[in-house]
């Protein structure tokens, strides 16, 4: 029962996730594979969505999921640091 609840709602996050890849994709176009945070976060929402419609149970998908973790911290970080940025200059 309760991997059937973990199956669904990972299966709505990581299609989630690839549907916003895919309007970052149509918004930026190749701009958005530039960046090697986007494409390395793209690899690790792809290949967990075939893994999971595969229904492989790898014990390589904890470390993906470590890995977006990272990505969303770096996020977070970078966003933090823009909203200091911000404050010092309305400062100045």
């Amino acid at each position: 029962m309760l991997g059937d609840i973990y199956y669904v709602i990972n299966y709505i996050l990581l299609t989630f996730f690839i549907i916003e890849i895919a309007i970052k994709l149509f918004a930026y176009g190749h701009l958005f594979l530039i960046e090697f945070i986007n494409v390395f976060d793209s690899v690790i929402v792809i290949v967990s969505y075939i893994m999971l419609i595969l229904d492989l149970k790898v014990k390589v998908v904890g470390i993906l999921r470590v890995l977006r973790l990272i990505k969303v911290i770096i996020n977070l970080k970078r966003v933090a640091d823009e909203k200091r940025e911000q404050k010092e200059f309305i400062k100045e």
